[in-house]
């Protein structure tokens, strides 16, 4: 099968490199990237040509909806992005209005059309803690200093939350959407993710968690015909959750904890999304998956040789900025990521520390690699536990 990405970024190039061992032809399309740096892919300048050549469209962020309509003219459905998703993802004064709209519970909000409403709110009624949002951004204000200076940072003529902020564990819950209904396979993480690190684990799309919040977006989802990643954001505690942020497209190091999640080709699972006929029972693991990504931070690295892939382990590894040469691996960027190691375990702590076993053995010249990140994790796991995610 010839899948095509579509990378301004390269931040999904982990996702060709499996791809590609599962015996696909990936074409990559990124003329904002360097070409001398997917030499291990075949890369195509023309879109319509590779649109038609293809079978499967994956954006690896979600900012390629302008593409969306053209993947369509060839029946090629465009996963990760959408024009409206897109929008929602940038505004959230328009997550907000969708949550209201589909009774999803979030933040007690204030919601003001211009800056002048909003400050005659904050005279007749003083703020000590606030969250205040516009387009994509937030402010955290933990004292009334800090509420004065956030709202001198905001720009005429946008539209403003206020939310109050609450206490609780703060958490992700991702799910799959087909076009038609989320596929039967959701997942739970600690959040806000940590740098270039992930864990994840199954939860039964039984559990409240699932049913109040993520499954109410589906009649949206199919009306605006979106395929791919949802990840919503809660915080709360136990049988009282409320949905903090949202996000439409894929997610890393997330989306690569996918790889060791579902026990099948990853190719074969993205293509449930494009193709409903193909969901029958998806087969999946019961433990916690773990990634890091490892990162070169030297300059002047390009061509040093990666040493120490142990073959048998090769599936549990995803390259991104290499070079293959002679049945040798050389980074080809500097300052970017390298590898993704993934693992998979029946505790935190196993999935932890076999995906460290593999990432320490791969050894190059500035390797950057976040070795205590179980000490966050770990915590974080007990209390998501207890929301009740069996």
């Amino acid at each position: 099968m010839n899948i095509l990405l579509l990378s301004k970024t390269g931040a999904g190039l982990g996702l060709a490199d499996r791809f590609q061992t599962e015996g696909h032809e990936v074409t990559i399309y990124a003329p904002k990237l360097d070409p001398r740096e997917l030499s291990r892919f075949k890369i195509s300048n023309r879109l319509n040509l590779a649109l038609k050549e293809t079978r499967m469209v994956i954006a690896d962020t979600p900012d390629w909806a302008h593409v969306s309509k053209q993947a369509l003219m060839y029946n090629r459905p465009l996963l990760g992005s959408t024009v409206i998703t897109e929008m929602i993802n940038a505004d959230h004064c328009k997550k907000y209005d969708l949550f209201s709209k589909l009774g999803i519970k979030t933040y007690e909000t204030q919601e003001f059309l211009d800056i002048g409403d909003a400050y005659e709110t904050l005279f007749k009624s003083p703020r000590m803690q606030l969250l205040i949002r516009y387009d994509d951004k937030t402010f955290e204000c933990n004292y009334r200093d800090w509420i004065s200076w956030a709202m001198s940072k905001i720009p005429l003529g946008k539209k403003i939350l206020f939310q109050t902020p609450v206490k609780g564990t703060q958490f992700d819950i991702t799910g799959w959407f087909n076009g038609f209904e989320f596929l039967d396979i959701f997942s739970v993480s600690p959040s806000p993710n940590v740098g270039e690190f992930s864990m994840s684990r199954p939860i039964d799309g039984g559990t409240y968690l699932i049913k109040d919040t993520i499954k109410k977006l589906g009649p949206f989802l199919r009306k605006y015909e979106y395929r791919g990643p949802v990840h919503l954001t809660m915080i709360g505690k136990p049988g009282k959750v409320i949905v903090i942020d949202m996000f439409f497209g894929f997610h890393y190091p997330h989306t690569y904890t996918m790889t060791d999640f579902v026990k099948e080709d990853l190719s074969n699972f993205f293509y449930r999304m494009i193709s409903p006929a193909t969901n029958d029972t998806i087969s999946k693991t019961t433990g916690f998956i773990a990634a890091i990504s490892a990162r070169c931070n030297g300059d002047e690295i390009t061509g040093a040789p990666v040493i120490g892939l142990n073959p048998q382990r090769r599936k549990h590894i995803m390259f991104h900025y290499i070079e293959e040469m002679d049945d040798n691996f050389l980074v080809v960027k500097d300052k970017d990521i390298v590898f993704t190691s993934v693992a998979f375990g029946e505790t935190p702590q196993e999935a932890s520390s076999r995906m460290y076993d593999t990432a320490k053995n791969l050894k190059f010249p500035e390797k950057h690699l976040d070795s205590s990140l179980m000490s966050y994790v770990g915590p974080m796991y007990n209390s998501i536990l207890e929301m009740g995610v069996d």
